[in-house]
């Protein structure tokens, strides 16, 4: 095995690296506050993309996987203050940059980004901290446009690096692999019907198409009565009759590549009158 040095400019830390579909390097430059920015290498020479965060410590970037010209970055805050704790989005091929903020206000450090690409829009997760240094992961089904809290820590993590097969990630504690979570709920709409609805926990993406199984309690034992699968709003009615101390409760057993993603989610009981 032989390595070429790629005559990076200055010698600058790269911290990030990230290929287009033409072979194209983005690295992101993360060392001190006179190593910034984001650079590309077209195979004989650097150029630095200039524009927000051209002047911020980049600790990841990214290349979304279908679309060269569509950009992700992560910067940090230097000691001291210079420089933004923030993610960075780019439609232009890093021309132009734009802040994302929904859902990372109170985001640190952030550092690592992977794309999940079996979903349609793809779904992404940046790495960080909250304001007391624990480890958070933060997911995206939406593109990049909002976020919510997938993982929050107990202790103070750091992560160094993440890839989706199944979310894998790395941090100062070892490895882990790390599902998603459903929230399924069961309401009663009258006395013969109920609905299901199934969300994703962290970004309340609804889940479409997926089947739900609902049991009954008789006798002291949960027997099925059904299986449901939900529409384009994540949703499903169960027809039922029910009397005075009938509990019901349902599953999701993710299955095809849903079970890369997300664990089994239960819904709570659902009591009709009665204990």
């Amino acid at each position: 095995m032989t390595w070429t040095d790629l005559g990076f400019t200055d010698d600058l830390p790269a911290a990030s690296l990230s290929i287009a579909s033409d072979d194209t390097l983005l690295v992101g430059v993360s060392g001190d506050v006179t190593a910034t920015g984001v650079y590309s290498y077209d195979g004989s020479g650097w150029t630095n993309l200039g524009g927000n965060p051209a002047g911020e410590l980049v600790t990841s970037v990214l290349i979304h996987p279908d679309n060269d010209a569509l950009l992700f970055a992560t910067t940090a805050a230097a000691p001291g203050g210079v420089g933004t704790n923030a993610l960075w989005k780019s439609t232009d091929s890093g021309n132009s940059w734009t802040k994302i903020t929904d859902g990372l206000e109170d985001a640190m450090n952030l550092d690592t980004l992977t794309a999940q690409t079996t979903t349609s829009p793809i779904t992404l997760y940046v790495a960080g901290q909250d304001i007391g240094l624990n480890g958070m992961v933060y997911k995206s089904s939406d593109g990049g446009e909002t976020w919510g809290e997938y993982y929050e820590g107990l202790k103070q993590e750091s992560f160094y690096a993440m890839f989706f097969d199944g979310l894998i990630a790395g941090n100062d504690r070892g490895v882990y692999d790390i599902k998603s979570r459903a929230k399924l709920r069961l309401t009663k709409k009258n006395q013969k019907n109920v609905l299901v609805s199934l969300r994703d926990a962290a970004t309340a993406k609804k889940l479409e198409h997926k089947t739900i199984t609902v049991y009954r309690k008789k006798s002291g034992q949960w027997i099925k009565i059904d299986a449901v699968r939900t529409n384009s709003k994540g949703k499903a009615t169960v027809q039922v009759n029910v009397a005075k101390g009938t509990k019901l409760k349902a599953t999701w057993k993710p299955a095809g590549s849903d079970r890369r993603e997300y664990t089994k989610a239960t819904s709570k009981i659902l009591r009709f009158g009665g204990v």
